[in-house]
């Protein structure tokens, strides 16, 4: 594809099998397996492996410079409407938080945003017991989970609460099948807000299980230049001059989903 010049101009998706399709009525007899739940995507044929058609979507993406599974960036906006979208849990009486929002599971948002800290984290069972309340309201939701903190964070308690929203079944968890993503979860999601420019250099010499939200604050287009060469996701601080936010959105042309202006919540 590459020598006929195509891999600028093709679309190229998974082999869904549908059903009621002649391909689905003769899968077994071909030798193709698929999945039985949607998106029915084709997981290996009598020439090609589960692994090669792994290897197949990196060397797609690296040539085309696309990405099936681009970066999601957690909704940090005050909920509205009268549903539950953003959940702060950060800072003293964090307990008392969670004990609230556990209240509020009848209104949860579809997407729901939880804000937190270290010092809500040493309450990580009753923030586990909040993740078993959303799921049992809401097991379809999507649930986003940012710990705020300039240190490299205790990995197994972060997996282990994670795992607490987490629901296997979900359509975005089947989706994402061929995903070779760190977290191996996508209805529920870990990010680390820092902005610390020596932590962020440290997840990219050597990442650990989380999405790395990058706060954005001024002047560091320069102090943490060697950062933004990652195209980290960036919430945008409101005291940046927009001369360096115009200089930020160039370093990010192709890019800009991963920009948004940080609330003041921040």
């Amino acid at each position: 594809m590459d020598s006929l010049g195509l891999t600028d101009t093709m679309e190229v998706y998974p082999l869904a099998v549908l059903p009621g399709t002649e391909l689905r009525g003769n899968a077994v007899e071909l030798g193709v397996r698929h999945m039985s739940f949607p998106p029915d995507g084709t997981l290996s044929t009598p020439t090609m492996g589960t692994e090669d058609i792994l290897k197949a979507i990196e060397l797609l993406e690296r040539k085309a410079g696309i990405d099936f599974h681009p970066p999601v960036m957690p909704l940090l906006r005050k909920s509205a409407g009268g549903f539950v979208s953003l959940l702060d849990l950060r800072g003293p009486g964090a307990l008392k938080k969670i004990r609230s929002a556990g209240e509020r599971v009848d209104a949860l948002a579809n997407v729901v945003t939880v804000l937190f800290d270290e010092s809500t984290l040493r309450g990580t069972a009753q923030m586990a017991q909040l993740g078993d309340q959303f799921l049992q309201a809401n097991p379809h939701g999507i649930y986003h989970l940012v710990l705020q903190s300039d240190a490299k964070p205790d990995m197994r308690k972060l997996d282990r609460l994670a795992e607490r929203f987490h629901y296997p079944a979900h359509h975005l968890n089947l989706v994402h099948y061929f995903d070779t993503d760190r977290q191996h979860r996508h209805s529920v999601r870990l990010f680390q807000l820092t902005s610390d420019p020596a932590v962020a250099r440290r997840y990219y010499e050597n990442p650990w299980s989380v999405d790395l939200l990058w706060h954005h604050r001024p002047g560091a287009i320069r102090s943490a230049a060697a950062v933004l060469e990652n195209l980290p996701c960036a919430l945008i601080d409101r005291t940046v001059a927009s001369e360096e936010v115009a200089d930020l959105r160039k370093a990010y042309h192709g890019h800009e989903e991963c920009l948004t202006r940080v609330p003041a919540l921040l």
